[in-house]
């Protein structure tokens, strides 16, 4: 639970475990005081092991059993099974007297549990410790005087620290969020104590405030001990020469509260502090669904549990006779196998509207319903174990998935057969899928704030990427004056059309980001700002679904609850734009156009080198990405146009590096010329020749080894065909047998001699040649004339 060296030499390490053991180990053990060599220590031997802390689970997050070294490195105090704080000497491995240890369970403000933080003031003076009913306690060690008390209202301390320079600690809990107790001693405490106002915690003090306990009282402390446990041992119930009967050792520790004299007062309780609660981790969410707004006037409260492109599922509850109901629809209302109005018996709280079905869930139930089945009796239900249940759910071609609160994700066919079960190391946020693509979208840990992806290909059963999920930065000045600008994940979802491998996401300021793979091998990138894109400050953009040139979106009054399913919510179809900055001599609009095409040319090309069975997917992405090289290179002409004008030829060049398509090579040099701009115009056809000289011998490489293998082919399908038709030829005769061993010998040798040739066989090299030299004439259209 807890480990900590003594001082910076780190001789010694200190921890303490779940069972309550403190367990101390030499690091550089020291024996300048020991004869005999087979008594000496070595690195890592065990000096004290003693059973003093608190039991406690291993995930408990109140019980921390936090060990504190003073800064000399000479004691440690941990948290006692009485209520108390115990000290260990770290130089004899003793615990020192108990009449020594810290407590105030007698109080009126003091703790009645058990503590589960300590640590000691930098200068040692001082002790805090946290105990389990949320009792903050600051001792005097040496006066063995709890000083100030103070109750926490929320949850119980987890971790502390001592802020150099002020008269405060900082304290944080386990939901993350931490609090500044500020002004920890009074003034007239200040001045009791004789300290620094502005930095009691952390001035020097002297050895003689140190020196709380000395190795004398702690050998007769020992020594007692040992004698009392074996008279105890011994018999319990021994009487002496007067007939009475001896103290056991419960009275014996009686005896020593009353000897040590607890203050009679109650300490100072100090006022609340200022709580300043931090980042809670973000919870799961449903993707496309939306909250039901408290404002809603009306009898009945109607919500979407799920729209996208393809349809919506509506919720509704009737407030007065409590029945709810689900409905879905298509956008398309020519479009059969629409799911009919089912009465909500369960409570759905979570639904898609997929392209092959429905699904629906529940606290306890999973519920889907295909829209067309060549059976009867498609449609199917699971029953959710009692301590699981879903929170997020997702809809792929041929599969659902099911995110639930033990960080699993339950993976099944469209028919309910079970197919996968994986297991997170941290909380699943939200799910997202498209054909068969499934990304998941998670926390490391239950208290960790940071979000990371994975991305799945279900049929393939494979890991295609994964990595962080970025959020922006709210701004500094409103985050200071509100914590409720923090930043979460809202929405997630692949890119639409035929580009459906690329992931795309959307966090509450309103940004949206794709991952690209072709850029950098994977990164996210910008695409478009919802505060830039609307009209005024009242209207909030509800992102629906994002395609590799636009965005869909629902223009509403607010974000948090969506838009409301009466009226209808009507979409908005906005283009992308990637955050450009204005060069000299350059025109924002066309900067930013030319990011934009090329966010949706690396979106097509990761798309493109994936393999496809379906022809007509394929002949779609092949077309989609046609027109995504053509509108790069047309964005890209317009910057270079724009350059040339501002006479930056230098940028122009790097401009024309970029295009697709010789013909915009071309283009670009005849614009050179037209706009006078020689130089610029050589360096562009000098920049397309060495790129076609390139072009050409991988050209030649790659149609060497297809010739190669066409040959090998050849040779082979000819050696069979000879063979079976010499099977049917009958048997020659002997003249006719002499007439074709001359005919074969006129054949070799007119082969060896390389004078006839067949000529009618060209490689596609040759033919790409012959057709430049046809058009162009010359062998490169891009040379010098």
């Amino acid at each position: 639970k807890s480990l900590q060296f003594n001082g910076e030499n780190k001789s010694i390490l200190v921890a303490s475990d779940v069972d309550g053991v403190m367990t101390v180990w030499t690091l550089q053990p020291d024996n300048s005081d020991k004869t005999d060599k087979n008594d000496y220590d070595e690195p890592g031997d065990v000096k004290l092991r003693a059973t003093v802390c608190p039991v406690t689970d291993i995930d408990a997050a109140e019980s921390m059993n936090t060990v504190s070294v003073r800064f000399d490195g000479k004691v440690v105090a941990v948290p006692g099974r009485e209520n108390n704080i115990e000290f260990f000497n770290l130089e004899t491995f003793k615990e020192i007297d108990e009449r020594k240890n810290l407590q105030c369970s007698d109080l009126e403000h003091g703790n009645k549990e058990n503590f589960s933080v300590v640590s000691f003031s930098p200068n040692g003076k001082f002790c805090f410790a946290a105990s389990k009913d949320k009792k903050c306690i600051v001792w005097n060690v040496k006066k063995n005087k709890p000083i100030v008390v103070l109750n926490v209202s929320d949850t119980n301390v987890c971790s502390m620290d001592w802020i150099e320079g002020e008269n405060a600690v900082v304290m944080t809990n386990a939901d993350g969020e931490w609090a500044k107790w500020e002004n920890v001693l009074s003034s007239s405490e200040l001045i009791a104590e004789g300290g620094s106002k502005t930095n009691p915690f952390f001035q020097a003090t002297s050895a003689d405030e140190l020196r709380f306990f000395s190795n004398e009282e702690d050998s007769k402390f020992a020594t007692k001990d040992a004698m009392l446990d074996g008279e105890l041992d011994d018999d319990d119930d021994m009487e002496d020469d007067d007939g009475f009967v001896e103290e056991d050792e419960e009275d014996e520790k009686e005896n020593r509260k009353r000897e040590l004299g607890r203050p009679s007062a109650t300490a100072h309780v100090s006022a609340p502090v200022i709580v300043a609660k931090g980042p809670k981790p973000q919870g799961s969410f449903q993707v496309n669904s939306t909250k039901v707004n408290p404002d809603t006037v009306g009898v009945q409260k109607r919500r979407f549990l799920c729209y996208n492109t393809l349809g919506s599922v509506v919720a509704t509850e009737d407030t007065n006779s409590g029945l709810k109901n689900v409905e879905m629809s298509f956008h398309d209302t020519s479009r059969g196998g629409r799911m009919p109005t089912i009465t909500d018996d369960v409570g759905y709280d979570l639904g898609v509207c997929g392209e092959t079905g429905v699904l629906l869930a529940a606290k306890s139930q999973i519920f889907f319903k295909p829209y067309e089945s060549w059976t009867k009796d498609s449609e199917w239900t699971l029953e959710m174990p009692e301590d699981e249940r879903p929170t997020s759910i997702a809809c792929g071609d041929d599969f659902v998935a099911v995110a639930t609160s033990q960080n699993m994700l339950r993976i099944f066919t469209s028919y309910g057969a079970q197919k996968e079960v994986l297991n997170f190391e941290g909380p699943i946020v939200t799910l997202a899928a498209a054909n068969d693509s499934l990304a998941v979208c998670y926390r490391e840990h239950f208290s960790e704030c940071k979000l990371k992806f994975k991305v799945y290909d279900v049929e393939k059963r494979i890991e295609k990427y994964a990595g962080n999920v970025p959020l922006s930065c709210p701004d500094s000045e409103e985050a200071d004056k509100s914590q409720e600008n923090i930043v979460r994940l809202t929405w997630m979802g692949f890119v639409e059309n035929s580009s459906e491998s690329a992931l795309a996401i959307c966090d509450s300021t309103g940004i949206c980001r794709i991952y690209s793979k072709q850029t950098f091998s994977g990164s996210w990138v910008p695409c478009f700002d919802s505060k830039k894109a609307r009209d005024s400050d009242l209207e909030k953009h509800w992102i629906v679904s994002l395609s590799n040139k636009e965005c869909k979106t629902v223009v509403c009054k607010s974000a948090e609850y969506g838009p409301s399913v009466n009226p209808k919510p009507v979409l908005s179809i906005l283009p992308l734009s990637v955050p450009a900055l204005q060069l000299e001599g350059s025109s924002f609009d066309i900067e930013e156009k030319g990011l934009t095409a090329k966010l949706a040319l690396n979106v097509c090309n990761a798309a493109a080198s994936e393999k496809l069975s379906n022809a007509n997917a394929k002949r779609a992405r092949d077309r989609e990405l046609a027109e995504a090289k053509a509108t790069f290179d047309k964005a890209m002409m317009k910057c270079l146009v724009e350059a040339v004008k501002a006479d930056r030829l230098a940028r122009a060049g790097d401009i024309a590096v970029t295009f697709e398509r010789p013909a915009m090579v071309d283009a670009a040099a005849k614009f050179a010329k037209a706009m006078k701009k020689s130089n610029l115009a050589e360096r562009i056809l000098m920049l397309a020749e060495d790129e076609d000289d390139e072009e050409d011998s991988s050209d030649d490489e790659d149609d060497e080894d297809s010739s190669d293998e066409d040959d090998e082919k050849d040779d082979g399908e000819k050696v069979k065909d000879d063979f079976e038709a010499a099977a049917k030829t009958p048997a020659p005769k002997p003249s006719s047998v002499a007439k074709q061993q001359k005919v074969q010998k006129e054949n070799v040798a007119v082969g060896s001699s390389g004078k006839k040739r067949d000529s009618s066989k060209s490689t596609p090299s040759t033919l790409k040649k012959k057709a430049r030299t046809s058009a162009g004439g010359d062998k490169n259209p891009f040379a010098r004339k």
